[in-house]
């Protein structure tokens, strides 16, 4: 459920507080915004459905190796994003796993996200695919 204005306008007045009168207005925005999302990340039951625009499809393949799935979850967990779904193989060396998660909270936009976990893949040497649902789904289709 949205904050209401007063609601915000009561997080605001108390991050200028905290802040001092030397906080510039950029900075007790800022802040706000990120005391904002959090308030409403907690006040999001896990599992709620989200939209299909939310919604992403993360493709994990490679060998296996120790620390795939830690690397893959921190990034995810990082900025907020909520694993829906998770379904992980390991067929003799080669590990898959597929993620449905919800980017609806995330401090990161699709296209954001991808870049982070390519970093990750890198690091992991490990290829890693990021659909929206909606085009996962009607590729699926084909």
């Amino acid at each position: 459920m949205p904050l209401s204005e007063e609601q915000i306008r009561n997080i605001v007045i108390s991050i200028r507080q905290k802040l001092g009168p030397e906080a510039s207005p950029d900075l007790i925005k800022s802040a706000a915004n990120e005391a904002i999302r959090e308030i409403e990340i907690q006040s999001t039951p896990t599992g709620e459905s989200s939209t299909l625009a939310d919604r992403v499809i993360v493709s994990i393949f490679g060998h296996n190796k120790m620390g795939i799935i830690a690397g893959v979850t921190a990034v995810l967990a990082q900025h907020h994003c909520n694993i829906l779904d998770i379904s992980q193989k390991i067929m003799g060396d080669l590990f898959t796993m597929i993620l449905v998660v919800d980017i609806g909270h995330s401090s990161l936009n699709m296209d954001s996200l991808k870049d982070q976990l390519n970093n990750t893949a890198n690091q992991l040497g490990v290829k890693i695919y990021v659909q929206n649902e909606a085009v996962f789904t009607a590729m699926d289709r084909l």
